[in-house]
């Protein structure tokens, strides 16, 4: 007896198994699958087969009940392979469901990362450096909270206290700079400038002279020892016509900020422009100059400064006549 083999290859196994399926799996609809797309094709190769006629068969019935199956590049392949023509693969493409989309991947949303100690501290320094002070003071408030043992943020919300002429918060939060770093020179030269404003001469002198200790190169506070000792030295002398009150404070300068003229506007002036006034025993401004900044911006720098209501001098306790300085920061039009 002969024994007749046949190829074992995947399509035979491919073949074998639909016929397997679909001996004992009913159909789920009547579209044309691909083990019935291979059965024709090896019913076309098979010799004396009548081959146009199973080709048309084929396409009509793929036309007319679709393709059940997705023909990938794989199938393609194998069933060119086995005679498949072109005209076959272009209907079965045409009758196939489509591909399936690919799920697209999720791209993650980055969670933004919350502002630290940093950002508030150079947003509170940089608003301080414009003349913010009340923004500055809450940005130095939130960067205390989150770190309490920071002795410069205490020191620049004391010099923001000073600056909104809030002088017991100021000592309290120079003081406490001073408890967490007690070589801090800067913060003794501070508490010197609010203590000679109070009229603390003694302790001015005292935080001034600790100042210049600390650091030989705080030519400030070596200029407050002297300054505060010839006045005092003068302290016998008659009664001045007026004294200098010096630069005067950010509170003052924010109840009389200067209108920002149109010439200068139009010209984009800007600049930082300083008036000389002279005060009366009531604070009074008897006059104003403007001594340096901007021709355009002068005028209105003048203007505001006569505006202003400021504490008189005084000599021993007694109001008198004074002259001082405000500093007008014009910033440019944006």
């Amino acid at each position: 007896m002969r024994i007749v083999s046949f190829p074992f290859n995947r399509l035979a196994v491919a073949l074998l198994f639909g016929i397997l399926l679909l001996t004992y799996i009913p159909a789920q609809d009547n579209r044309v699958t691909y083990i019935q797309v291979l059965n024709a094709l090896v019913q076309m190769n098979k010799p004396g087969a009548e081959k146009a006629a199973i080709i048309a068969r084929l396409l009509t019935k793929i036309a007319n009940q679709k393709v059940g199956f997705i023909l990938t590049k794989e199938k393609e392949e194998d069933l060119r392979n086995e005679g498949a023509t072109e005209e076959i693969l272009a209907a079965i493409r045409a009758n196939s469901p489509p591909l399936p989309k690919p799920t697209p991947t999720p791209t993650p949303i980055p969670t933004p990362t919350p502002p630290d100690f940093s950002f508030y501290f150079n947003r509170a320094d940089s608003s301080f450096g414009k003349g913010s002070f009340v923004e500055a003071l809450t940005d130095y408030d939130k960067v205390i909270e989150m770190k309490g043992d920071n002795a410069v943020a205490y020191l620049n919300r004391g010099r923001t206290h000073y600056s909104l002429d809030s002088m017991d918060k100021a000592l309290e939060d120079y003081e406490r700079s001073i408890a967490l770093d007690p070589k801090q020179s800067t913060a003794y030269y501070h508490r010197g400038v609010l203590r000679e404003k109070k009229g603390n001469r003694d302790g001015a002198i005292a935080d001034y002279q600790k100042a210049a200790d600390l650091d030989p190169g705080n030519e400030a506070a070596k200029l407050g020892v002297t300054r505060i000792r010839d006045e005092m030295a003068k302290a016998v002398e008659p009664e001045p016509k007026s004294i200098s009150l010096g630069q005067l404070s950010g509170a003052v300068i924010e109840r009389c900020k200067p209108i920002y003229p149109e010439p200068a506007r139009r010209a984009n002036a800007f600049g930082i422009v300083n008036v000389n006034v002279e005060i009366d025993v009531n604070g009074n401004i008897l006059s104003a100059r403007a001594v340096s900044g901007h021709a355009f911006l002068r005028g209105a720098a003048e203007d505001a400064a006569r505006r202003c209501k400021v504490p008189p001098g005084r000599w021993q306790g007694k109001p008198i006549p004074a002259t001082a300085s405000i500093q007008y920061r014009f910033l440019p039009i944006r």
